[in-house]
Formats: C-alpha cells, structure tokens, sequence
C-alpha cells in the first residue's frame, strides 16, 4: 500500500507537466493509471483490515491464555490478594487499552515505516537535497514530542488504575441490589455508579488531553518540516533542477512522509504508553504452562492434628485457640453461633487460611506445595457456586465422567428428577442467577459435585443450609457413612438424626478455648 500511495504522488509530476505542455493524451493516460492504483489501494486496505482485525483477536486471546495461566498457578493465598474485578479487568478492559494503544499503534506503525521508507526513496530520486531535508525534518519530529513521554506514560498507568477501581465499585453496587430495594434506597445504583464513572472520566480525560500534547507538537513539526521541502523544490525548479510539475509530487510525498512521522512519533510514545499495564502482570508467575491440576490423594489415610491454632488480625480474632485431633475416617460436627470462626477453622483445614499461632499438621505430609487443600480436602461452602455453561459443565468441572455416575450423584442429593425436566438435561445452560434452580437445588449440585471427586476428606460448611430438613438429613447421613472418607459438617442447624455417627464433635463458642468432645 505504501507503494501505490508514494507512486501516487509521483504521478502527479507527470500529469502536472502534461497540462503545462497541453498535452491531453499523455494527462488521459496518467489519470487512468492513477486511477487504477488508487482502486488497487482500496482492495489492498480492506484486505488489511480484515488481516489485522483477525491479528489482534489471536493476540488478544495468547494474552488472555497467558494470563489465565499465570492465575491459575497462583496458590490461594496469593489469589486472594486482589478481588475478583481485579482480574476480570486484566482479562477485559486492559485488553481494550492494549488494542487501541497498542496493537492498533503499532500496526499503523509498520505501515508507517513503509510509506517513510517510499517517500524518501522518491524524493532522494527528485533530488539528494531533497532528502537532506526530510532527515533534518525527521530528527526535529522523532526528539520533540518525547518532551510528553513520561507524563503520558504516567496518565496510561493511571487509566488502567482507574479501570480496575472502577469495575470493582459498579460490581460492588449491583451486588447489593437486593440490600438496595429491601431499604428502599435504589438511587443510590445510579450515585454510586456515575460517581465511578466520573473518576474513570477525569482519568481518561487526563490522559487524552496529555496525548492531545504530543499530537500538538508532532502536528507543529510536521508542517514546519512540509513546508520546509515545498520552499526547498520550488528553488530547484527555479534554478533548472527540477521540471515544475516536480512541486505537486514532491508536495504530495512531503504530506504523506511527516503525516507518516508525525504518527509514528505519536505512536512510539503511545506504544511505550502500554508498558505499566504489562508491569502490573509481572505480578503472576511466568510459567509458560500451567502446573497442572494436582489430583486427590485418593489412596491416602491422612490424620489432621492441630496444635494451639489461632487466627487473629488487626485485633480481631477470627479463630479462638484449637487444638484437636483428627484420624482418618472420623465424621466432625462443627457447631457454633455466627462469628465463632467456623468458616475460619474450615478454611485453615483446606489449607486457604494463614495462622496466626500454633501449627497444622497433616500426617502423612501432603506433596501439594498450596497445602493440603489442593491434595487431600474438597470444599463444599455455603453459597454454591455455578458456573455457567451445561449442568454436565458444572458437575465434572471438565473431567470426562459418564452419564451414569453423574446420575448417581445426582440420585443422592434428590435432584436427578428436577434434571431429568430441563430442556436438555444435564447439557441445559445454567448460570448463578438462573431462576429454574433455587438456592437450595444449587446447593445440592454443588453437593453432587464433591461426591465425584475421590478426595478423602470432605467439608460441607453450610451446605444443606437452604435444603429442607428431611432432604438435608439423608444427604448428611450419605455423606456420614461413607467408610473411607473423613467427613466435616459445619450447621446451624442441629439434626439429631444423625448424631450417632459423628465420632468428634467441635465447639467454637466464643471462649478463649475450642471445645473438643
């Protein structure tokens, strides 16, 4: 493309010089060839496009699988450093700004080399003076606009701040939409998200009006440096060096070649503008692939044994001091009110929660460098989670697993019928919000989802707790007779039902001591 516009150009000398002859038939034919070269140019620009379009979607999802990757090979602790938005605006809106500052720049890049790389050819061509001027042109629009660099690099790593806080507070927001209605203060869903719309506002304002700067100097030089060529060609002409219709090509390559530098200079410090938001990746581990899921330890007989444990932040003690002892295969009851640190006690089970005192310790020692939670434990808590995609999705976590065990799964936690009357069974689309599972029902998939994991160690925490008492019986009874599995039952609620198969029960009241009997 770079070829038909800078020959273009060339073409005008000849048309030009046809019309100071009043030569007709030679105007006739440089039209017509110039005419064809502009429609070759047309054909050739749509086939760019659509090349560069499909360029920047395979980039985008290699940074997209990259980071995914570097995500998964975080351990929990490290996971939980940022929020859940954090990450989604690494994945989307980061992406956004590395295409429009990034990709999209630097492909006009190239196409900018080219075209300097042809005008200059002409003009040295025209006339070595010619070119003597174009590179003192070339130097005064590389070196000025770098004056705007680093504040404009600033104003990029502010945007991309700005973006991440900006995702976290509207997901925030509409999170609560239910504690919003219920105290009749829905206003505040539009305060609270235009209030966070005018942060990111002030920040891509700010940035624009720094990248308006660089463009103000580039687009100053640029037509100093045009000008410069136009006075150089018509004192050629005068002098006999050059025919006069030289003026209208060299004008045209002129245009063309610090329009081309001007943008190149402006899309070098854009392009460098990206860099803080790779920064920020360095964060996750520059693993090329990822670790691997680590499999349950299914043939183990791990005993858990916690020695003085406790969990306490910023004067807040979330875990009273535990010490217990856990044998392989024994059922746990975990009782206690609300804020006694049940979740806690659970999550320092799986292995997802720093102590503050004391020691865990899992015998035999599990190889999982994340703890003994990636080896030994499945976690069931309270709020399901569904992702969304097929129930079949949900269940296996993209495990291969046949119809029948997931049947039976499902059979256990009473839920095969309500399946069996979705549209298309176990491929229906569900979602968390999906109306035609209640919270109940997602808290029995959730369930059903644990029983076909071979983990040795299962914890529900909560997890009955939106199921009706008698469903939520048999399930708890399923889960406490399975013989080879230590099993822990986190309840509000007490079903007598089933006392007589724990064989430990633990009792977080809010004591300086965890009750053990």
């Amino acid at each position: 493309m770079s070829l038909i516009q800078a020959s273009a150009a060339v073409i005008l000398t000849f048309e030009t010089n046809a019309v100071i002859h009043r030569n007709l038939g030679q105007f006739t034919g440089w039209i017509v060839v110039d005419l064809g070269m502009w429609l070759i140019l047309v054909g050739a620009d749509y086939v760019a496009n659509i090349l560069i379009a499909r360029n920047t979607q395979l980039v985008d999802t290699d940074i997209r699988r990259d980071l995914s990757t570097g995500i998964a090979n975080l351990t929990s602790d490290e996971f939980a450093k940022r929020t859940p938005d954090v990450y989604v605006s690494w994945l989307n809106n980061d992406l956004t700004l590395i295409n429009s500052q990034g990709m999209q720049v630097f492909f006009q890049l190239i196409e900018c080399v080219a075209l300097v790389i042809m005008t200059t050819s002409y003009l040295v061509i025209f006339h070595w003076t010619l070119l003597v001027t174009a590179a003192i042109g070339f130097l005064a629009i590389t070196f000025v606009p770098r004056l705007a660099t680093r504040r404009l690099t600033q104003q990029s790593r502010h945007v991309t701040k700005a973006n991440e806080r900006f995702v976290t507070q509207v997901q925030n927001t509409l999170a609560g939409f239910a504690t919003l209605t219920s105290f009749h203060r829905r206003s505040q869903i539009i305060t609270r998200n235009v209030r966070a719309s005018q942060k990111l506002q002030r920040a891509n304002v700010a940035y624009a009006r720094q990248k308006a700067t660089v463009d103000v100097l580039s687009t100053t030089v640029s037509i100093v440096s045009q000008m410069a060529i136009t006075v150089v060609t018509a004192l050629l002409v005068i002098t006999g060096h050059l025919t006069a219709g030289t003026i209208m090509s060299t004008g045209s390559l002129a245009g063309e070649l610090f329009s081309a530098l001007q943008v190149m200079s402006s899309s070098w410090v854009e392009l460098k503008s990206v860099q803080p938001i790779f920064d920020k990746y360095k964060v996750l581990k520059r693993a090329s692939t990822f670790m691997g899921d680590r499999p349950f330890a299914a043939t183990a007989r791990p005993e858990l044994e916690l020695d003085h444990v406790m969990v306490r932040h910023a004067q807040q003690t979330w875990l009273a001091t535990t010490t217990l002892r856990v044998p392989f295969w024994s059922k746990v009851r975990v009782s206690g009110p609300s804020g006694s640190g049940k979740s806690t006690l659970m999550r320092v089970v799986t292995g997802n929660q720093a102590i503050t005192a004391g020691q865990v310790r899992w015998r035999p020692v599990p190889d999982s460098p994340d703890g003994a939670g990636n080896s030994y434990v499945a976690y069931v808590p309270q709020k399901a989670f569904i992702f969304q995609g097929t129930v079949r999705d949900n269940l296996t976590l993209g495990r291969q697993l046949p119809d029948t065990a997931l049947l039976r799964a499902l059979t256990v936690v009473g839920l095969a019928h309500k399946i069996d009357q979705l549209p298309q069974r176990l491929e229906t689309v569900i979602a968390e919000s999906d109306a035609r599972l209640s919270g109940g029902e997602q808290q029995r998939l959730a369930l059903a989802r644990v029983l076909l994991t071979d983990a040795p160690v299962i914890i529900l925490d909560e997890s009955t707790a939106n199921v009706d008492a008698v469903t939520a019986n048999r399930i708890e009874r399923y889960f406490l007779t399975q013989p080879n599995r230590t099993v822990w039952i986190v309840s509000h609620a007490h079903h007598p039902e089933v006392d007589q198969f724990y064989t430990l029960s633990v009792n977080l009241g809010m004591s300086t001591q965890t009750q053990v009997s």
